[in-house]
């Protein structure tokens, strides 16, 4: 699976919230560390029975989401939609809710899933609440369901109103974003004629890029793009060259996908030899520096100050 960090909800994801608990290994520290245009704030410890901990993510126009971590249970809480503990904590979530906004009602409940890395899935409760402000309809989205052994909340409640079905499409869009953060780092067992096949597209990439990369960068990306069992992110500050591929030179744009994909390919690699679901960035651009090498022997002309510069380090 590939995550760009530069959303393309970027423009709408102007201020929600969400409460994600995650379990000790998938820390907020480490956990959306890059949401589109919003910017990160500090961890938030309250003084609950939950231990909830929670991060919100600012965004122009008021808009705002939180990440949280809670455990209302103390205790591991079983994962799946028929958790006991998941709908006391997501029962307990709306009551809040209805105490703190005098009228509220719930629009819609359902059991909702979400496909994640690894071939997991993450399935909760999702709810819609609706409440009267200024004679103004505001709208709070839900989903809430067990996680590594803790309670993932995600909440969607805009300071600006807006309306049900936009609001309801772009929480569903936000969690089709977040999913990609859940399961790194499991284990996995992706048949080994697969990995001997991404291994020579690899190597065809950093010793041949010119007259064997085209067809080995297809193969690298489409496994890249298909596989829940890879997980690979693109940081512009990686890659600031990145905007050239669509107004460069053909030549220019020819060879950066040479480079893109042949960063794809060592990190999927790296991540295939070790039977693990994990972005392994330093693997990538490992492998992009060879590829580049390469292109540079056939070709001086093309030169990317900022990856030489990186080489040197």
């Amino acid at each position: 699976m590939l995550r760009h960090i530069i959303l393309p909800l970027a423009a709408v994801f102007c201020g929600a919230s969400c409460c994600l608990n995650a379990a000790e290994n998938d820390t907020l520290e480490k956990m959306f560390s890059n949401i589109s245009i919003f910017r990160k704030g500090d961890v938030q410890k309250k003084n609950d029975r939950a231990n909830t901990k929670s991060v919100r993510y600012l965004g122009p126009q008021q808009l705002f989401f939180t990440v949280s971590v809670l455990n209302p249970a103390g205790k591991d809480i079983t994962e799946g939609a028929a958790s006991a503990e998941l709908k006391q904590a997501f029962a307990q979530a709306v009551e809040t809710q209805k105490q703190l906004r005098k009228g509220l009602k719930a629009e819609k409940t359902e059991t909702l899933s979400l496909r994640c890395l690894a071939g997991k899935k993450l399935t909760g409760i999702y709810t819609v609440l609706t409440y009267t402000d200024n004679n103004l309809p505001h709208h709070i989205c839900i989903f809430m369901t067990g996680y590594r052994g803790n309670l993932l909340k995600v909440e969607f409640a805009p300071a600006v109103p807006l309306k049900l079905e936009p609001q309801d499409r772009l929480f569903r869009a936000l969690l089709e974003q977040a999913k990609a953060n859940f399961y790194t780092g499991e284990k996995t067992n992706v048949p080994q004629n697969i990995k001997d096949t991404i291994a020579r597209a690899v190597r065809a990439l950093e010793e041949n890029p010119l007259e064997a990369g085209s067809v080995a960068a297809q193969a690298v990306r489409k496994f890249t793009d298909d596989s829940p069992d890879v997980f690979v992110m693109i940081q512009e500050n990686d890659m600031p060259w990145l905007p050239k591929l669509r107004s460069g030179t053909p030549a220019e744009k020819k060879y950066l996908n040479l480079l893109l994909a042949s960063f794809m390919g060592g990190n999927v690699r790296a991540q295939l030899e070790q039977n693990i679901c994990q972005d392994m960035r330093n693997a990538g651009l490992a492998s992009m520096k060879k590829t580049y090498a390469k292109i540079r022997e056939a070709d001086p002309s093309f030169q990317l100050r900022e990856l030489e510069q990186e080489s040197k380090r």
